[in-house]
């Protein structure tokens, strides 16, 4: 009975214009932040549940019909049956949903990263939450989200695609590669979350006495290289805040942000940090390994939760977000 009820509801879902059921569950548990291809996807796994459970249907009302036992027995498989179909079907949407990033990353040696889709997914829920607290939807409606950092990098594919469109928000596709562009496109736009990098900060303030520059931004996202406190007081001069500081790697995701003129960052809830060696040892869920260790050396603090940077505890230095042994 239990098996005939869900295969109608599993086969109501794949009408025309319903959602299928599988679709509907994993936006569910997802917080509707989903891959490319996830519908195609949903909808054939619907279908193959819609099959099993209209032949558990099937036989379970001829074997109540012609064999009272059998049938007890074959209600006690199918508890076997239905756990196994998910053990089999979560690594195949594990390695169907994954994204590749090379990185250098924090040992200086070209890398392949591979994580899963719900690694992004996780990271992106919880910046999505840190700004619908701050900002009210009809401020994020007004928003456009603008870049000068290229897509193919986990900062790009992360701030400027998955964040706005979980965030139902605005995206200019365009890589904006110079002042007189950035300028222009905050001109068009009524609200502005600027996502960029140290150094591009750094040659815009430099000479922002050259722009006219509008006072629309409602959040400035850096990362990729350490700001420095001067950087970020000649941003608050020209954009009228300070830009939030993320700390991370392609390796580990987000690890820890700071605003100016606050020192220390802040780690976030989903992260541990621990001293390792002097260096940083990361456990987080958006991290491609359960524990990593970073090359950077830190002061923590008692309660683990902000940390003083204290650079790098190897030969790299970073120039302009290169990386130069």
């Amino acid at each position: 009975m239990i098996s005939a009820v869900f295969c109608v509801l599993f086969g109501l879902s794949l009408l025309p214009g319903r959602k299928p059921l599988c679709l509907r569950f994993a936006e569910r548990i997802s917080d509707g932040i989903l891959p490319e291809g996830a519908i195609g996807y949903c909808r054939r796994l619907t279908w193959i549940w819609f099959f099993i459970l209209l032949a558990n249907a099937a036989l379970g009302a001829y074997l109540t019909l012609a064999l009272d036992g059998l049938s007890r027995a074959w209600s006690l498989l199918l508890l076997a049956v239905v756990p196994l179909v998910f053990a089999i079907e979560l690594p195949i949407r594990a390695r169907r949903f994954r994204v590749v990033f090379h990185t250098s990353g924090s040992t200086g040696k070209s890398k392949t990263i591979v994580k899963t889709f719900a690694m992004l997914a996780k990271e992106t829920a919880m910046h999505r939450r840190y700004y619908r607290e701050r900002f009210t939807p009809e401020e994020l409606a007004e928003t456009v989200f603008l870049g000068t950092v290229q897509w193919h990098h986990m900062y790009g594919k992360l701030w400027l695609d998955l964040l706005p469109k979980a965030m139902g928000v605005k995206v200019d596709p365009a890589v904006i590669m110079t002042p007189e562009e950035l300028v222009a496109k905050m001109k068009t736009a009524k609200r502005v979350f600027l996502v960029t990098t140290p150094s591009f900060l750094d040659r815009f303030t430099a000479y922002a006495d050259q722009y006219a520059v509008p006072r629309n931004c409602i959040e400035i996202m850096t990362s990729g290289a350490l700001l420095t406190r001067e950087v970020s007081d000649r941003t608050e001069r020209v954009f009228g805040l300070h830009p939030r500081q993320l700390f991370g790697s392609t390796e580990t995701g987000g690890v820890a942000w700071r605003r100016f003129p606050e020192n220390d960052f802040h780690v976030f809830d989903e992260v541990k940090v621990s001293v390792d060696d002097g260096r940083i040892g990361v456990r987080s869920p958006f991290s491609f390994r359960r524990y990593y260790v970073m090359g950077d050396g830190l002061n923590l603090a008692a309660d683990g939760r902000s940390f003083e940077l204290l650079g790098r505890r190897d030969r790299l230095v970073k120039i302009n977000e290169e990386r130069v042994n």
